[in-house]
């Protein structure tokens, strides 16, 4: 890869830096304006989260916005239930990207690495499988239950 890019003209690269947002913005809706995807959530990719996040989303306004105002729910009071359901899961998962960034993709070159993978090779398959879990299991909620 080094080759690759070594043996490409400047102009031809192109660099794309990676933001995401923190702790998010102060909520996800205002009135009837739902953000869904990376405009609410842009996390760090390390735990390739962005697209099942964005898909979870669209699950989520139509079980807890859509779903309630076709059954006759204030349509400026219906997106609350979607910030309130989607708004710990999305800190989570940003969380859980940072950390990874931290500890196993920023480490840099070198003998830190080297450590990092023998602690990974140590852990149990059961507690690898259990933690993965946690990020990618998802049960879309019941909009009775928002």
């Amino acid at each position: 890869m080094r080759a690759l890019v070594e043996a490409t003209e400047p102009d031809r690269l192109l660099r794309q830096d990676v933001c995401y947002l923190g702790d998010g913005p102060p909520g996800y809706t205002v009135g009837r304006v739902v953000l869904v995807g990376d405009a609410a959530h842009a996390m760090l990719p390390t735990i390739g989260r962005g697209a099942p996040s964005a898909l979870e989303d669209a699950v989520c306004v139509g079980r807890l916005i859509a779903g309630p105002i076709g059954n006759g729910a204030d349509p400026v009071a219906a997106p609350g239930a979607f910030d309130r359901v989607r708004r710990p899961r999305w800190r989570f998962l940003a969380r859980q990207a940072i950390r990874i960034a931290r500890n196993g993709f920023e480490l840099g070159p070198g003998p830190r690495q080297a450590v990092r993978n023998a602690v990974l090779r140590m852990v149990p398959a059961g507690l690898a499988m259990f933690a993965g879990t946690r990020v990618t299991g998802w049960i879309p909620p019941d909009a009775g239950t928002a």
